[in-house]
C-alpha cells in the first residue's frame, strides 16, 4: 500500500510540474505574440489563467477524493463561491478585462491591484483551489 501511495504522490507532483511548465510556455507565447503584433490575443492570455485554475483544482484533489469517499449528500458553500471565488476570478482575468476594456472603471481598479504578469496565475491557482474546496458532503440525517 505504501508503494502505491508513493507512486500516486510522484504522479501528482509530475502533473503539477507539467502544468507549471505549460503556464510558463503559454505566458512566453503570449509575450511573443504581443511583441510581434503589438496587440493582445485573448486566447493566448486566457490559456494560462485556465491552466492555473486547473492547477488549483489539482492541488485540492486529495480533499476531493476524501469527499467522494464519504457517504452523504453534496453541499455547496455559496458564501465561499461568492466572496472568495468570484473576486479571485476577477483578479485572475484583470489583465484581460483591462485590455478588452469591458468594464472601464472596474478594469482601472483591477489593473492597479494586479499589475504584474505572474500574479494572475497565483490568483488563478487560489481560485481553482477555493472552487474545488467549496464542495463537500454532509452526513445523511
Amino acid at each position: 500500500m505504501k508503494l502505491r501511495e508513493y507512486m500516486l504522490y510522484i504522479l501528482y507532483i509530475i502533473l503539477i510540474y507539467i502544468l507549471v511548465l505549460f503556464i510558463n510556455w503559454s505566458n512566453a507565447l503570449s509575450r511573443n505574440y504581443i511583441n510581434m503584433h503589438f496587440e493582445i490575443n485573448v486566447l493566448y492570455s486566457i490559456i494560462p489563467i485556465f491552466t492555473a485554475i486547473i492547477l488549483g483544482v489539482l492541488i485540492s484533489i486529495e480533499y476531493l477524493i476524501k469527499q467522494f469517499k464519504k457517504n452523504g449528500t453534496w453541499e455547496v458553500n455559496i458564501n465561499k463561491l461568492i466572496f472568495i471565488v468570484i473576486p479571485l476570478l476577477f483578479l485572475s482575468f484583470s489583465l484581460n478585462i483591462y485590455y478588452l476594456n469591458v468594464f472601464p472603471k472596474l478594469s482601472k481598479a483591477l489593473i492597479n491591484l494586479n499589475y504584474s504578469i505572474p500574479s494572475y496565475s497565483i490568483f488563478g491557482i487560489f481560485c481553482g483551489y477555493n472552487f474545488a474546496t467549496s464542495f463537500y458532503k454532509t452526513k445523511k440525517r
